[in-house]
């Protein structure tokens, strides 16, 4: 069974003995999932504490006209839609998807209340995982609503690891291009755009980068 980790930013500042005594009083479940599970959709009720233990779980969104969006890759420790557990409408504004093999932790509502009662170090992190999405979402709502094409493709390169002015994507450009809620042909023309002034170098997933600069100036755009 997977472990729980007292690295998990819910449970920071807890003990080893603490937290498993803990998870030993405290009803969850942990679950596997296999790469492309749902793992919840859109649109259902978040009755639920979710955790991702390990793996990476994508936050995709269906348009009317079936165009999908890819809104987030979440990341091994992150919670799963926290803000929707004590909302009156608390269903999933996005289905929850696996990216990779992965374990999700869950804790009902009822139960996780309780917790939170008894532990004030978990509700503390819990809020403080709360006030981080919501920053994290209105920089989100900015950049799908300000940016231009090649502004989020610049926001993106720069955000990403970069080793000796090299960035090794980890994702497909069609996978980037959901991210983006673009097509994936303009995703490349934007790229191809970037190398022909002189920005960067494309080799595959490999990207050089050639003037940060520049790139921090596109990125406001």
């Amino acid at each position: 069974m997977t472990e729980i980790s007292t690295k998990t930013p819910l449970f920071q500042g807890l003990s080893t003995a603490e937290l498993s005594k803990i998870l030993a009083e405290t009803p969850h479940s942990i679950r596997t999932y296999d790469m492309g599970d749902p793992v919840a959709l859109q649109g259902t009720v978040c009755n639920r504490l979710m955790v991702v233990l390990d793996g990476i779980v994508e936050a995709q969104m269906v348009s009317e006209t079936g165009k999908q969006i890819v809104i987030e890759r979440i990341q091994t420790g992150n919670l799963l839609a926290p803000a929707f557990i004590y909302a009156r409408d608390n269903r999933y504004p996005v289905s929850i998807v696996a990216a990779t093999k992965c374990s999700i932790l869950n804790i009902q509502k009822d139960t996780f209340s309780l917790l939170m009662q008894r532990e004030v170090r978990i509700l503390t992190n819990f809020l403080m995982l709360i006030s981080e999405r919501s920053n994290f979402l209105s920089k989100k709502v900015s950049f799908f609503a300000f940016k231009s094409i090649r502004g989020k493709l610049a926001s993106f390169l720069l955000s990403q690891p970069v080793d000796k002015g090299v960035i090794l994507l980890k994702e497909s450009q069609q996978s980037i291009a959901d991210r983006f809620g673009i097509a994936r042909p303009s995703l490349a023309r934007a790229l191809g755009e970037l190398a022909e002034e002189g920005l960067i170098k494309v080799n595959h997933r490999s990207i050089e980068i050639l003037n940060p600069e520049g790139l921090h100036k596109i990125s406001e755009t």
